[in-house]
């Protein structure tokens, strides 16, 4: 199976791979990082107990839990009311919906020198696709940023390898997804009823509730 690279939002933006006034927390020169996205909340001591765990020193557990929706984008202080406004446009007329997760899978970041472990969405994923198509559709014409992937293959990132060479971590990757889907039962994790999705500008949080 070809990988797709991928961003995967907050745990994405390392040092040097965004511009440095995208990472203050507070805004630097009224600029912020910013995406939006669907938290996940799942328990994770329970997940972790039941699979194998890599080496240490390639392992970062990410312990926030979310499905991003948009990719990564700087924010300037007089673009966020009309983003906020565009993104709660984009959710007039959604509804509740389930989310399900398929399996874990190995998925190499497109901004980074990072893997991630993710578990990949299943149910919901016709929904997921039509807040992506009205997100797009309003963001892009707002602030002419890039539009999230058009294949996207929806998932929450659980952990992140790094620290060797690419080439080694997908391998790790490949083969640690491999595991913990012959020991864990993927349809035991969720699913996670979506009510809202949230916007994250900056260190600032804000939820669009569906009607």
């Amino acid at each position: 199976m070809s990988l797709v690279a991928y961003s995967d939002s907050e745990e994405d933006a390392a040092p040097g791979k965004l511009p440095p006034v995208a990472l203050e927390s507070d805004g630097y020169r009224n600029e912020w990082l910013s995406y939006v996205y669907i938290p996940v909340s799942l328990d994770l001591e329970d997940l972790w107990r039941r699979v194998e765990t890599p080496k240490a020193a390639l392992l970062e557990l990410i312990d926030h839990l979310h499905i991003s929706l948009t990719r990564p984008l700087v924010l300037r202080k007089h673009e966020q009311g009309p983003f906020y406004a565009q993104v709660r446009q984009a959710t007039a007329c959604v509804h509740p919906f389930s989310v399900g997760f398929a399996r874990f899978v190995c998925l190499p970041s497109d901004t980074s020198e990072r893997v991630f472990m993710a578990l990949e969405v299943s149910a919901g994923w016709h929904e997921l696709t039509e807040l992506v198509r009205a997100l797009n559709e309003r963001l892009s014409r707002l602030l002419h940023v890039r539009q999230y992937y058009d294949e996207a293959r929806f998932h929450a990132s659980v952990a992140y390898l790094h620290g060797a060479p690419p080439a080694q971590l997908v391998q790790e990757g490949e083969r640690l997804a491999r595991a913990w889907n012959h020991c864990l039962c993927v349809t035991d994790i969720g699913p996670v009823t979506v009510r809202a999705i949230y916007t994250k500008v900056g260190q600032h949080i804000e939820c669009a509730a569906f009607p």
